[in-house]
């Protein structure tokens, strides 16, 4: 089993507080975005369709 690294903590706190209401992703301030943004890209959900699908989206947000 992989260690669960800094980043990883991260990205889970942020991909959390977005999941939990749909308006907080706008309440996300442009460095926590771009953060999100980084750590999500690095992230390999290739095993996971419904993971992939999300990323897909988010990434898409974050370009708007």
């Amino acid at each position: 089993m992989a260690d669960i690294t800094s980043e990883d903590r991260e990205r889970i706190k942020l991909l959390t507080m977005i999941s939990s209401s749909k308006n907080e992703f706008n309440k996300l301030s442009l460095e926590q975005l771009a953060r999100l943004e980084e750590l999500v890209k690095k992230k390999d959900y290739s095993h996971d369709k419904n993971a992939n699908k999300s990323k897909n989206e988010i990434t898409k947000k974050n370009q708007c």
